[in-house]
């Protein structure tokens, strides 16, 4: 049976969101999306009429329909999908429910992609302020421990380019942490009998130590600047709730709050990195970390020509070749991480 749609619609002057709101309460009650009020059926909407997306990304389960997906009203196909369901308003107040590749058939490429992209844009914004409101509470918590590992985080500049000075150890322990799991080894020979009965030697190789802290071993430390970033976004939303708001009500005037929540989120992201980063740091110059690697200079067939020590808060390196040893103060970088705020858990 097919629908008038010559007439007014039953959804004719009312918002989008009252109509979302009214499917979505359908929804909880039934897995036919298709018995929506106003959903016309078997006709084509009118080209001369605007369109609004109510709502994408609909699902239905076929389970639950008899074994059938959900059809195209449109063209009246059953079984036509089960997720990314469209349903669409025209300017009467009629509605329509399709898939993707129907929706951009009956409405047409260009006029589909334009109003899909405004939607997905809308959707993005109201979850971005949905989302920015969450964790309006949480801010000051976030700041505090950002400037925290800030600071922590400058403090790992000064090893990094220390120990890179000593490149040909670097190099051997960036390999022993890529492809041998940590483990510094020496060469070694063991006796082994030949199927003849014959004895011989074979070379092998003897696990000395094992050493830990990829992220100190990489070429560049971003852990400052990763650092600085997210405490210069997380600064922007000021120093009390009612800057705080602003901020988010001058976002939502300018259409930015999806924005501003994707630099919050990244800000956070970076926070979880940088504390993974100086927490490698603070594993790397450890004291076990480095009497394995004293244990493994030491050792009569270590394959470089290395002197490691560590006493203290010292740390030296000194590899045949170099101008002169490294030596590191590692007293900041034993400084207790702070605790992660509740909110980044």
């Amino acid at each position: 049976m097919t629908t008038n749609i010559d007439v007014e619609g039953p959804w004719k002057g009312f918002p989008a969101a009252q109509i979302k709101t009214a499917f979505a309460k359908h929804m909880k009650a039934s897995e036919y999306p298709e018995e929506f009020e106003g959903v016309a059926m078997g006709i084509k909407p009118h080209p001369e009429r605007n369109v609004t997306i109510i709502k994408d990304e609909i699902e239905v389960s076929a389970k639950k329909r008899d074994g059938h997906n959900a059809p195209c009203n449109i063209c009246l196909t059953r079984n036509k999908w089960r997720q990314e369901g469209i349903l669409v308003a025209d300017s009467e107040g009629w509605l329509f429910l399709v898939g993707s590749d129907c929706a951009k058939k009956h409405f047409g490429d260009a006029v589909f992609n334009k109003e899909h992209r405004r939607y997905r844009a809308d959707e993005e914004e109201k979850t971005g302020g949905e989302f920015l409101l969450k964790r309006i509470d949480h801010i000051p918590d976030l700041v505090a421990y950002a400037q925290i590992l800030q600071r922590m985080a400058s403090e790992t500049s000064n090893p990094h380019s220390s120990l890179h000075k000593a490149r040909k150890a670097v190099s051997v322990f960036r390999k022993a942490v890529d492809k041998d799991d940590g483990w510094l080894s020496v060469e070694g020979e063991r006796s082994v009998i030949l199927p003849d009965g014959r004895e011989t030697t074979e070379g092998t190789f003897e696990k000395v130590a094992r050493i830990r802290g990829r992220s100190v071993l990489k070429g560049k430390n971003v852990a400052p600047d990763k650092a600085s970033e997210a405490v210069e976004i997380l600064e922007r939303f000021g120093s009390t709730e009612d800057e705080r708001l602003d901020v988010i009500a001058k976002a939502e005037e300018q259409r930015k709050l999806a924005e501003l929540a994707t630099a919050y989120r990244h800000a956070v992201k970076a926070l979880h990195e940088v504390r993974e980063i100086v927490q490698d740091f603070r594993v790397f110059f450890g004291p076990e970390n480095f009497k394995g690697l004293e244990a493994w200079a030491e050792h009569r067939k270590c394959p470089l020509d290395i002197i490691v020590t560590s006493s203290g808060n010292e740390r030296t390196l000194e590899v045949d070749g170099m101008r002169r040893r490294c030596v590191i103060n590692v007293k900041p970088l034993m400084e207790e991480l702070p605790d992660k705020p509740a909110c980044m858990d």
